[in-house]
């Protein structure tokens, strides 16, 4: 299997996995995608983060969205740069009960994928507000 082919896999995967299965709140399917030694670096508005391992990167996601039971993506990418997988996506999450909770975030990533994602560098514009109702055009 060619890198490209490996990467189309696990794009899949990871497209799967960027939209939650919601059954239970914060429930991530990021683990199938992530080898269990992965080193996760993010930057966001507050400065670095880093985890070693697919529990600790799954714990950085659970804690930017688990308390949330709405998540839609607004916009998705999938692509790749060279022999690194680029994921990008921007989600409105909040809780129905809140309308004041939505918010709007985007974040931009890249892989390094073998059979799994192997490393994940993250870039995150960090979270605004956002109204309840599904985002139909947002502008840059």
């Amino acid at each position: 299997m060619n890198a490209t082919t490996v990467a189309s896999a696990i794009a899949t995967d990871v497209g799967a996995a960027i939209e939650p299965r919601w059954e239970v709140a914060g429930q991530f399917e990021l683990e199938s995608c992530l080898d269990t030694n992965v080193r996760f670096r993010a930057l966001v508005p507050r400065g670095t983060l880093e985890a070693n391992g697919a529990a600790q990167a799954i714990a950085l996601f659970r804690r930017w969205f688990g308390e949330d039971d709405t998540f839609d993506v607004i916009d998705a990418a999938i692509g790749q740069v060279g022999p690194r997988l680029y994921l990008r996506w921007q989600v409105r999450t909040g809780s129905v009960g809140d309308p004041s909770s939505f918010r709007l975030v985007e974040q931009h990533a890249f892989a390094t994928t073998r059979e799994r994602i192997e490393a994940l560098d993250l870039l995150c514009s960090g979270f605004t507000s956002a109204s309840p109702n599904p985002v139909k055009e947002y502008q840059r």
